[in-house]
């Protein structure tokens, strides 16, 4: 048997180090645009979760991730299907992406995974050993189910944002307040110390 040059050793290294390489997430492509999708105005315990599911996404190869290896079980990955009848959307919104093949990929290797139970799912394709994250799900609106629409943003978010002009609105109404409070004290000393005199000199 022929001995294997060092060149022929080194691609079959470097092939073996690129089939075990983990796969990478980037936000690249991430949409807000669509009010469907969203991640503010959540809990916590939500972000944590979020996190630690796309921390998950590093630990495996992609082979392991796109055919759903057991280990992945925790983030009940799925390949979307654009045709599904209850679906809200019929693909990811790729006038971002100029690589041709980087686009095949956004339609035919799309998945979504979960954040933990109940608290919606993380829509993104694979390309290049990259999970490109595109949506984040909290209200699950890619697929609300059969009779269902998506809900609204307002009606979901937990933490309501507060506008600038609102925090100014308050702060006047706060020292408003405090100026009426004073005002009172004011005339209750007042009315405290005519008491006192009338008792001492009626």
């Amino acid at each position: 048997m022929a001995k294997k040059d060092k060149y022929s050793k080194l691609a079959e290294d470097d092939h073996k180090n690129i089939e075990n390489e983990k796969i990478r997430v980037r936000f690249s492509f991430l949409d807000w645009s669509n009010d469907s999708f969203f991640a503010d105005g959540l809990s916590s315990d939500y972000y944590q979760n979020l996190f630690e599911s796309l921390d998950q996404i590093k630990n495996f190869k992609e082979k392991e991730f796109v055919e759903r290896h057991p280990d992945t079980d925790g983030l009940k990955i799925k390949p979307i299907n654009w045709d599904y009848e209850y679906i809200t959307e019929t693909t990811f919104p790729i006038s971002a992406i100029k690589d041709e093949e980087m686009k095949v990929s956004a339609k035919i290797r799309a998945f979504e995974l979960r954040v933990k139970k109940n608290q919606g799912r993380i829509h993104g394709f694979i390309f290049s050993k990259t999970f490109y994250v595109v949506w984040i799900d909290p209200a699950h609106n890619l697929f609300p189910g059969k009779g269902k629409l998506p809900v609204e943003k307002k009606d979901y978010i937990q933490i309501k944002a507060v506008s600038p002009d609102a925090v100014n609105l308050l702060t006047d109404e706060r020292e408003k307040l405090k100026s009426e409070i004073l005002s009172l004290e004011k005339k209750l000393s007042e009315t405290e110390q005519a008491f006192e005199d009338l008792i001492i000199d009626p």
